[in-house]
């Protein structure tokens, strides 16, 4: 009946182009993984799936940690653009920037194990702020990323935080909180390498 209804509804998956194969274990499947996601716990997850004990649930949350950067890495440059997570306006360098002639104005990327800062963009903003940069810049309507920034060495930098949080098995909702900002820098680079590839 669902696949019926799937094949009625004509589904392309995104990935194959191909009509979507569902069974009602993959949506049970995904059903439990989103309810992890989300924070739910594992008393949660059993009764949303009707077990009476908590051993059946565990595989939903034992993610091998490899498998899921790289699940995040790619999954990030193709949900950027959709995302529409990034507000800010793109310049083509430092000059063209709202403040442009401030450097106390720059957004930087602090990378801890190289010991390095390097700027991405400019915060067009007047006033004092306040926010947790860059995190808080990428889906800020002030800020103004430069096309040649080293917005992949900060879009890598959020996933491998994000990463660490998921090791030290803290709080799914703590460790979804770079989430919005990984695909607004994502959708940044998709944006440059589109503006090159037409230029």
């Amino acid at each position: 009946m669902v696949a019926r209804a799937v094949k009625k509804l004509g589904v392309i998956s995104h990935r194959t182009g191909e009509p979507l194969k569902v069974t009602v274990r993959r949506l049970r499947y995904t059903f439990a993984t989103r309810l992890v996601r989300e924070g739910a716990s594992q008393r949660v997850v059993a009764d949303a799936l009707d077990h009476t004990d908590l051993q059946n649930v565990a595989v939903y949350f034992d993610m091998k940690s490899d498998v899921v950067e790289r699940l995040d890495a790619a999954m990030a440059l193709q949900l950027g653009p959709l995302s529409q997570a990034f507000l800010g306006t793109l310049v083509r360098t430092e000059a063209d920037a709202v403040n442009g002639d401030r450097r106390s104005r720059r957004i930087l990327h602090s990378d801890r194990s190289k010991g390095t800062l390097k700027p991405l963009g400019t915060c067009g903003s007047f006033s004092f702020c306040g926010l947790n940069a860059p995190v808080a810049c990428y889906t800020c309507v002030r800020f103004q990323p430069w096309i040649d920034a080293p917005h992949q060495e900060a879009l890598d930098g959020m996933l491998g935080e994000r990463q660490r949080r998921v090791d030290e098995g803290q709080d799914p909702r703590m460790v979804t909180l770079f989430d919005t900002t990984i695909l607004a820098i994502a959708d940044v680079i998709v944006q440059i390498n589109e503006m090159r590839r037409a230029a």
